[in-house]
């Protein structure tokens, strides 16, 4: 599956609203073998707004977001981090809510935290 790469603060068009004419320039398109595409956006509304958009390394994460994309809210309210599993879909500049699924991909992302920290020596 194919996500796309950038940083609003190395690329204009990688804002929100995305714009499509900076791809292949300071924005580009790479596969991600496992897991999902992410939009990252921190200080939502203000202007210091980020947006980062990449992927997941994680296959459990990919298949949760088969059912459909969902955004979380950060805990200070001040962001969200928007999870989707189809080609190029961190494009978009809407947020979708589904609060289950959102719990599902948490307790997921905690796991593979946890596992990964707590490896046997």
């Amino acid at each position: 599956m194919e996500c796309y790469f950038c940083n609003s603060e190395t690329s204009a068009g990688c804002a929100d609203k995305f714009n499509f004419s900076y791809v292949g320039l300071s924005i580009h398109k790479d596969v991600c073998e496992k897991g999902c595409c992410v939009k990252w956006v921190e200080h939502a509304g203000t202007g210091r707004e980020r947006v980062t958009r990449s992927c997941t390394s994680s296959q459990e994460m990919h298949f949760d977001m088969q059912i459909s994309p969902t955004c979380m809210s950060d805990s200070a309210k001040t962001g969200y981090l928007c999870l989707c599993g189809t080609k190029l879909c961190n494009a978009s500049s809407q947020t979708q809510h589904s609060w289950n699924l959102a719990a599902v991909c948490l307790v997921t992302v905690l796991l593979l935290l946890y596992s990964h920290n707590h490896q046997p020596i």
